[in-house]
């Protein structure tokens, strides 16, 4: 029958929720709620994609069916496994009755309406349309079924070591899982980098259709970061020289090792055929510093703080221009010595000054 594995219709399972700490809970709380979790030891996390949810669905036929959270309008889920065609090799080397969760998404369009638009297309306009742009990646977090075995009742750590058994590609990739300090420290690089956050599942839970178990998971995202009033120093830090992303064959920066010479363009061809280049960051390539020191008025002195990243060309390009402008930003954790973990700018604050950004306004002393 179609959706069925070991005598369970895994076509027709609802989901589990995720809880969230509620809105009365203050920074601090939330805060506080997620380290005792995660330092507790018992508690695992990967990172959740910002995307549109899919339950892949390879049953004891062979039947593959590619669902969403919801149902729609008729009181069915979607099947939208047509729609991704490239993802077919990724179908077919998966073994019947196998239930995969998993995130689809588009890495340069986070957001599930970017993916929400092609979907909801007919199939040939949404096939047309990621072939003219960006195609959609898979991306696998869970396992509930593997070769006709129901691991719903099994524990979360035992039903994702069948995550390294799946085939990943340029397309498809399997979720990292984290604990510990670790963890803590993981969480705090995705929420600076801005990306969605992640969910913690105690190690021992059994997945559980339809319900929102408050004891066995916890949806983590910007919400916990704390927000303070500093300043740029004008201090920057010179940027990492070797390129070594994903997108090297179409990349523009590069450097011949031999005699220093920047050359700007697509020169993978030449690079993959031995010439004396390399791929180089776009910071480097232009002589930009890759992150600004930040800092706190203490007294009648500018003390640092820590460093940001992620800023945008501009700053980077001319950081000593923004020398001493009030800005407001994010962080994981104020350090009891003083720093912040994980910063990230908000926004400038033109309405302040600099004496507004004070060290015993952030640290309370």
């Amino acid at each position: 029958m179609i959706g069925y594995i070991n005598g369970y219709n895994f076509s027709e399972m609802p989901p589990q929720k995720y809880w969230a700490p509620p809105s009365t809970w203050d920074t601090n709380k939330k805060q506080a709620e997620v380290k005792n979790r995660i330092f507790s030891g018992n508690w695992i996390a990967a990172e959740k994609m910002d995307g549109y949810f899919a339950k892949l669905v390879k049953d004891e036929d062979g039947n593959i069916l590619l669902h969403s959270r919801s149902k729609n309008v008729n009181g069915v889920y979607p099947e939208k496994h047509e729609w991704v065609p490239h993802l077919n090799e990724f179908f077919n080397s998966l073994p019947n009755g196998t239930c995969i969760l998993g995130e689809l998404y588009l890495p340069s369009k986070p957001g599930s309406s970017n993916i929400t638009s092609l979907l909801g297309c007919l199939k040939d306009k949404c096939i047309a349309r990621q072939e003219k742009g960006e195609k959609l990646h898979f991306y696998a977090f869970d396992v509930l079924a593997w070769n006709g075995e129901n691991l719903i009742s099994k524990p979360i750590i035992e039903r994702i070591e069948r995550l390294s058994k799946i085939l990943q590609s340029r397309f498809v990739r399997a979720a990292e899982y984290y604990n510990g300090e670790t963890l803590w420290n993981k969480l705090g690089e995705i929420l600076a980098a801005g990306g969605e956050g992640m969910v913690l599942v105690r190690s021992g839970a059994p997945y559980q259709p339809d319900k929102r178990p408050s004891k066995d998971c916890m949806k983590v995202k910007k919400e916990i970061n704390q927000t303070i009033d500093c300043i740029f120093t004008g201090v920057g830090t010179p940027p990492t020289r070797q390129y070594e992303g994903k997108e090297i064959e179409t990349w523009k920066y590069w450097e011949n090792i031999r005699t220093g010479e920047k050359l700007e363009g697509e020169h993978y061809k030449s690079y993959a055929a031995g010439a004396p280049i390399e791929p180089v960051t776009k910071p480097y390539f232009h002589d930009w510093v890759s992150s600004l020191e930040i800092g706190l008025v203490k007294g009648d002195k500018v003390v640092p703080i820590g460093f940001i990243s992620g800023l945008t060309d501009e700053v980077k390009a001319n950081h000593l221009k923004y020398k001493g402008c009030p800005i407001e930003v994010t962080c994981m954790e104020v350090l009891p010595t003083g720093g912040l973990r994980h910063a990230k700018l908000v926004r400038f604050r033109p309405d302040l000054a600099i004496t507004d950004c004070t060290w015993e306004k952030c640290f309370g002393e």
